[in-house]
């Protein structure tokens, strides 16, 4: 198995409106520090994505903006970053991010797919779930003897549905919370007392909680209120924003 590498990632973005400063993903760079791996994956269809807002000449120019990128061929890391600090106007990039792995096409891929091209389910929530336990199920990690899925447990008067589970003695408990659609107070404030319950009735060193998070890319205030809350009570993976590894280094260090 290869060992871990280091690289760094930056959201690019469209901004159809400067005065109200909603910006678009539209595409994910993704590099190594010695930039001798690099990949620029930008949406196919950016009329389709962006619709009424994309007006004939900036489709032109966001045109021009993606092929500039995915033919570019970085000396190193200090020099793209410099390009891409350097970019202005209604074509951004969001702030550098880093992640540790093994594969960088799947890791590029991965981010590809929750930034710019969602894949379409039923809700946010079960779009996070389902990428989980896919991923999961890659790794080897659901089955006999390794993490349940949608286990029911009771504790005092209560019943939880749990994402993720496994249980050794100790009860590792693990939940999927997307802190970017419209239900995340909910699903937060949920997930932090069945942590909270949980570790009352069985005991807090019998119980180990785990949020695995997505957030938008420019995270707000209530999602920082939010953020809080689940770090009181469990550990904190935040899936989208590198990571993902550590996450699964950690069920790895359970289960086996």
């Amino acid at each position: 198995m290869r060992p871990d590498k280091l690289y760094y990632f930056a959201i690019a973005r469209y901004v159809p409106d400067l005065l109200r400063n909603e910006p678009r993903n539209i595409g994910v760079i993704f590099f190594s520090e010695s930039g001798d791996e690099y990949k620029a994956l930008f949406s196919k269809n950016l009329s389709a994505k962006l619709g009424h807002s994309l007006a004939a000449a900036d489709r032109d120019m966001l045109k021009g903006y993606a092929q500039y990128f995915e033919s570019l061929r970085p000396v190193g890391a200090r020099e793209l970053m410099t390009t891409i600090e350097q970019t202005r106007g209604k074509s951004q990039f969001s702030e550098f991010g880093t992640v540790a792995t093994a594969d960088a096409e799947k890791e590029a891929e991965y981010l590809y797919t929750s930034f710019v091209e969602e894949i379409k389910e039923k809700t946010p929530q079960q779009r996070l779930k389902t990428r989980l336990k896919d991923d999961l199920q890659e790794q080897n990690l659901i089955g006999e003897k390794k993490l349940e899925v949608n286990r029911v447990i009771h504790s005092g008067n209560l019943e939880h549905k749990l994402d993720f589970s496994y249980e050794n003695g100790r009860l590792y408990v693990i939940e999927a919370i997307d802190l970017s659609n419209t239900d995340r107070n909910a699903n937060t404030t949920k997930a932090a007392f069945m942590f909270e319950n949980l570790g009352w009735v069985r005991g807090s060193k019998n119980v180990e909680a785990i949020s695995v998070i997505i957030q938008p890319t420019a995270a707000d205030a209530k999602t920082q209120e939010l953020l809080q809350i689940l770090r009181e009570t469990s550990t904190v993976y935040n899936y989208s924003n590198g990571q993902r590894q550590a996450f699964f280094d950690k069920v790895k260090s359970i289960v086996h």
